[in-house]
């Protein structure tokens, strides 16, 4: 038997367990936030939307988890996060808002 078979298991169902909770995370906030921004209801872009969400919730969420499992506390995983999670937020450049000219604003035109 190989020494490392009963860890494998446990990392193996707590990852499927953290994605099924992603996706389903994932699904309900793109419903609330596509809705609130006003996206055009298409859906390939609602899919795409969809993936895009989901995608960057189980990398954030399984870098969470391998750090903790690759340092040796769960203090120094998270001082290595601070530096690794603003980084990505920084250049993620998620929302990035259009200009709106007053004469759209005016007449109530959507641009």
């Amino acid at each position: 038997m190989h020494p490392f078979k009963g860890s494998f298991d446990i990392w193996f169902w707590q990852t499927c367990v953290e994605v099924i909770y992603t996706i389903l995370q994932g699904i309900l906030y793109t419903v609330i936030i596509y809705a609130m921004i006003g996206y055009d209801w298409k859906a390939d872009k609602f899919f795409y939307f969809l993936f895009f969400i989901t995608a960057s919730f189980n990398y954030f969420t399984l870098f969470g988890m391998m750090l903790v499992a690759c340092t040796p506390s769960a203090l120094l995983a998270n001082i290595l996060i601070t530096f690794a999670l603003p980084l990505w937020n920084l250049f993620a450049g998620f929302l990035i808002v259009r200009p709106v000219s007053m004469q759209a604003t005016l007449l109530g035109s959507k641009i």
